[in-house]
């Protein structure tokens, strides 16, 4: 598996289906800490990222610790990795200009903030995925705090130890220690951030975004996690080269004889259902597993049927 895809939970907080790592992410900013960090994280289970200027001699005995070039930290701007070069890109800017290798779009602000909200509300009551979301090479940081699963964000997961040896789980996070402190004293300070917001994940976009506008517009789109979920099946589909087109519960029912209506919240792991350029078929995305399959319009229509009715969420 390619570097790229396994820091995708570093980047966004949650784990794919089709990924599920057993091991946490840890990227170290400068190579002067480089050394202290690979002491303490090299666990055996953890991958350390670290500077390629921090000569050390675990990069060349270590597999689990990788150097790479460039920042993590801006929201615009390059990682070199030994199998891959990571674009980092500012959510707002996702829509000038073309995407070609993995990117990452990062929310560093409120204006990408709003940003990310238009786009989600432009897909829930349209049916309009914006391109840089269902780009298979692209990936938005931090979902675990704009209304995904947050389960798997905190620092048994992923940290970052910032220059000044103060440690987040994001370049856009509050600190919630120091280098040095435990990993049960980091997560017993990430667990009482948590406890303190109405919506998950408040620490990794604390830096950029008032958590009050967040947890306000997390509660406004209460559809969020399914948005993400849809996402991450059109990202799928790209993957296996699918042609795509609606998607079932987001500006209405793919079969034409069933309504709809904004009000409808279909089940976060409910089969998301997508139109594709074969007539006779549509694409079933199993959110649990990953997995997709093919079914028949008859069938695609029943599946439908069952999420819910106008008026019900």
């Amino acid at each position: 598996m390619s570097t790229a895809r396994w820091l995708e939970h570093w980047f966004s907080g949650i784990v794919a289906a089709d990924l599920n790592p057993d091991r946490r992410v840890v990227v170290v900013a400068t190579a002067d800490l480089a050394d202290r960090a690979v002491a303490e994280f090299d666990d055996g289970i953890s991958t350390v990222l670290v500077p390629r200027n921090a000569h050390l001699d675990a990069l060349h005995r270590n597999s689990r610790v990788v150097g790479y070039r460039g920042s993590f930290l801006p929201a615009d701007g390059r990682v070199s990795l030994p199998d891959a070069i990571i674009e980092l890109r500012s959510y707002g800017l996702a829509e000038f200009g073309e995407l070609f290798g993995p990117t990452v779009l990062r929310v560093a602000d409120d204006e990408d903030f709003s940003a990310y909200l238009r786009d989600a509300d432009a897909a829930r009551l349209d049916g309009r995925f914006a391109p840089h979301l269902t780009n298979p090479r692209v990936l938005v940081a931090d979902l675990a705090a704009l209304g995904g699963p947050a389960e798997r964000s905190g620092p048994r997961d992923r940290l970052l130890v910032r220059p000044d040896g103060t440690i987040s789980t994001s370049p856009t996070g509050g600190a919630i220690g120091r280098l040095g402190e435990s990993t049960a004293d980091l997560d017993r300070t990430w667990r009482e951030h948590v406890s303190c917001s109405v919506a998950p994940c408040p620490v990794c976009l604390s830096a950029a975004v008032p958590e009050r506008d967040r947890a306000d517009a997390l509660r406004e789109r209460p559809w969020l996690a399914r948005y993400l979920t849809a996402i991450e099946a059109l990202r799928a589909a790209g993957r296996d080269g699918r042609t795509v087109g609606r998607v079932s519960g987001f500006g209405g029912r793919i079969s034409p004889v069933l309504p709809w209506s904004p009000a409808v919240l279909d089940p976060v792991d409910a089969p998301v259902i997508i139109e594709i350029d074969d007539p006779a078929h549509l694409l079933v995305h199993d959110p649990v597993t990953g997995q997709r399959r093919l079914v028949g319009v008859a069938s695609g229509a029943e599946l439908e049927a069952g999420f819910g009715d106008p008026g019900s969420g």
